[in-house]
């Protein structure tokens, strides 16, 4: 037997988009800035060596983060009280 997965009590698909736009942007600027971290110990610029590797190695440490967060956030929102 299937099970469907409902939304939470007043989602729609445009607050649902949105959501996903912002952890994806957020996602983004973190991929950015591990990227830039990873030149922080560069004392001048021709010790600057860029190569693809250390995109890779940003993308693989930004991957994670996103499974973790659509992970702890397919639950839904976290509970509130009844006032």
């Amino acid at each position: 037997m299937q099970q469907r997965h409902s939304r939470p009590a007043g989602m729609d698909k445009q607050i649902m988009r949105h959501h996903y736009m912002m952890l994806g942007l957020n996602l983004l600027f973190s991929l950015v800035i591990m990227y830039l971290v990873m030149f922080a110990m560069i004392w001048i610029p021709g010790d600057f060596f860029n190569n693809l590797n250390m995109l890779y190695m940003a993308l693989m440490m930004a991957t994670p983060m996103g499974i973790f967060a659509l992970h702890q956030n397919s639950h839904g929102p976290w509970p509130t009280r009844a006032s």
